[in-house]
């Protein structure tokens, strides 16, 4: 073929046409040659269309194209090519050698075809599979490929070390179900056949896997649907959460064995979040808070908020909270309360805060009630108080004995010494005889007053009743009746505000008579007059005794009214007993006395009742 006819073919071919003699000499190439190099057909006459060749691949190019036997097949080479403008081109290059009659080869005819885009395509997709191989080969997630029978086919490293073996070729073949426990085994193949059948990414799921040294481990994983070799497959996912899921184990167990101690503490105490949320609480709480009919128990109370569970919490308690919220400690040793019953109760409680990796989390809140020990205490310093009193009517019974008893009894010691029983009643002995008559009379009359005051201990012990006040006034009047009469006394009263009372009635007897007698022995030289009232005053019954008498100056005698053998007016016979046994009567039943008076103008004893 010559070149004019070889040019005919050349501007319709859609490949760029070159020829050159047995030397490698060009003679022709096409426009569209010229087209893809950038070169004219003048530079690639004789050797310059070699210029085109890119030089990291001329060598090569020239030795295959040199070498080959053209008598049996075209060779055909891919190589890159430098443009006229110097830039690089892929192109796919086929010659074909011309022959003559004799079969011997006179030169070469060949064609290349610009593949740059393809070839770029090709190299793209070629670094894109290397780059995803080897980010799932050195991907810290161990990824696996399992065929639609379960078979592996494929293991990344991080797979061969989560399951413990040697190399991947000891994995590729077994079952994967070898590594997944009996009671994993159901979830994993309904999981993988989901995902076979929709073709869709599962959602994350974790199971429990074993290694090829028997090893146990958890594992997050992820189906996802896959082509291996043209077949359906499924790639999974894992990630080792083994740390986690033991920590985590660790974690439960150890709030478990928390709830569980605080569960059984035998005191009142709460473990809540931040939210106020319960936590844990002891059983000893529930008791002593929880009084509405609806069961709560330690487990169903985790969870819910206290404020909700009790909607009564004041402001106080509110801001407790928020103060030991930010840190602070907050106690009260002595609190004093009323519960939703009306009850009224003593309470040591704390509230503090607790943290995590010293980030406040919540608040623990201890409570213990306390109102007996309180009640014991108050009642120990009663008991404090009575024998002190007692200590002191101990001390007024030796002085008793020791002067009101021991002076009469030396003086009729002495006037024995004096008495001569050989004589006959002489005036001397008869002196003697009305002396220690006297003295008898003063010794018999201090033994009367001791036998008061045990009568008044021993009475404390008896049992109270109703006592009517008028009842009681009438009797007492019924025993002064002459004393009464002889002083021209007026005696008024007025119970309707308070008729009857629960106490001891010889006991309001006795303190009645002491008043009364008291206001007609220090009366003025006026008739008496005594009005005696009832009334009601917080937790007592009150009963006021009012005379208009002497009156006293209490400035002066201050707490000694009360005191045993006092006396306060001059020439009136009296022993100072008689307001001692009132004071001691009353208070011995929980009362307590006051007294009002002013020199001249008359005197008030209130006696309290406790009700």
């Amino acid at each position: 073929m010559d070149n004019d006819n070889l040019s005919i073919i050349g501007k319709i071919s859609p490949v760029g046409i070159f020829r050159t003699d047995i030397q490698w000499r060009c003679s022709y190439v096409n426009d569209k040659w010229s087209e893809i190099t950038g070169f004219s057909m003048e530079q690639a006459l004789e050797e310059g269309w070699y210029n085109t060749i890119h030089p990291g691949d001329l060598e090569e190019v020239r030795e295959k194209w040199h070498s080959h036997d053209y008598s049996k097949a075209p060779i055909t080479t891919e190589h890159r090519l430098l443009t006229a403008g110097r830039k690089q081109r892929w192109v796919l290059t086929q010659i074909v050698a011309e022959t003559n009659d004799k079969g011997y080869s006179e030169g070469f005819i060949g064609s290349i075809t610009d593949i740059t885009e393809g070839k770029k395509a090709s190299q793209a997709l070629k670094e894109s599979e290397e780059l995803n191989r080897k980010l799932v080969e050195n991907s810290p997630n161990a990824i696996l490929i399992q065929t639609q029978e379960a078979e592996i086919v494929f293991a990344n490293k991080a797979a061969v070390k989560l399951l413990n073996a040697k190399k991947t070729g000891v994995l590729v073949g077994k079952s994967i179900y070898e590594f997944i426990p009996r009671k994993g085994l159901d979830d994993l193949k309904q999981r993988t056949e989901e995902t076979l059948r929709t073709d869709k990414t599962s959602t994350a799921f974790e199971q429990e896997v074993f290694g090829m040294n028997g090893s146990r481990k958890y594992i997050e994983s992820i189906a996802v649907p896959f082509q291996w070799k043209g077949d359906k497959a499924i790639l999974l996912v894992n990630r080792d959460i083994t740390i986690q899921k033991l920590s985590l184990q660790k974690l439960e167990s150890s709030e478990k064995q928390l709830r569980h101690f605080i569960q059984d503490a035998p005191v009142a105490v709460a473990m809540l979040d931040r939210q106020m949320n319960y936590i844990a609480c002891s059983r000893l709480w529930l008791s002593n808070w929880w009084k509405k009919k609806t069961k709560m128990t330690t487990e169903s109370i985790v969870g819910q908020n206290h404020y909700q569970l009790f909607p009564d919490v004041t402001q106080y308690w509110k801001k407790v909270h928020n103060r030991a919220l930010k840190g602070a400690y907050e106690a009260n040793e002595e609190d004093y309360f009323i519960t939703e019953e009306g009850k009224a109760e003593w309470l040591r409680w704390e509230v503090r805060p607790w943290r995590s990796e010293d980030k406040i989390e919540g608040l623990i809140i201890y409570t213990e009630f306390i109102t007996e020990r309180k009640n014991a205490e108050k009642n120990l310093m009663l008991l404090a108080d009575e024998l002190m009193a007692s200590n002191e009517e101990l001390q007024q019974f030796a002085y008793i004995t020791s002067h009101n008893l021991r002076a009469p009894i030396v003086n009729i010691d002495t006037l024995l010494s004096f008495y001569d029983p050989s004589q006959a009643m002489t005036e001397d002995n008869k002196q003697i005889f009305e002396k220690i008559l006297l003295s008898f009379d003063q010794l018999k009359s201090s033994l009367n007053d001791l036998i008061k005051l045990v009568d008044l201990k021993r009475g404390q012990h008896t049992t109270k009743e109703i006592v009517v006040f008028e009842d009681v006034l009438r009797k007492v009047l019924r025993n002064i009746e002459t004393q009464v009469a002889a002083e021209e006394a007026k005696i008024e009263y007025d119970f309707s505000s308070v008729p009857k009372v629960l106490f001891k009635s010889p006991v309001l007897e006795s303190v009645l008579q002491n008043l009364i007698t008291n206001a007609l022995k220090y009366r003025r030289d006026t008739p008496p007059k005594i009005v005696v009232r009832t009334d009601s005053v917080d937790d007592y019954v009150t009963m006021t005794v009012q005379d208009n008498g002497m009156g006293m100056d209490l400035d002066k005698i201050g707490s000694r009214i009360f005191g045993m053998y006092q006396r306060f007016h001059e020439g009136i016979d009296g022993k100072g007993l008689g307001l001692y046994i009132v004071k001691s009567q009353v208070e011995s039943l929980g009362g307590k006395i006051d007294v009002e008076s002013r020199v001249g103008h008359g005197t008030t004893f209130t006696v309290y009742i406790k009700k």
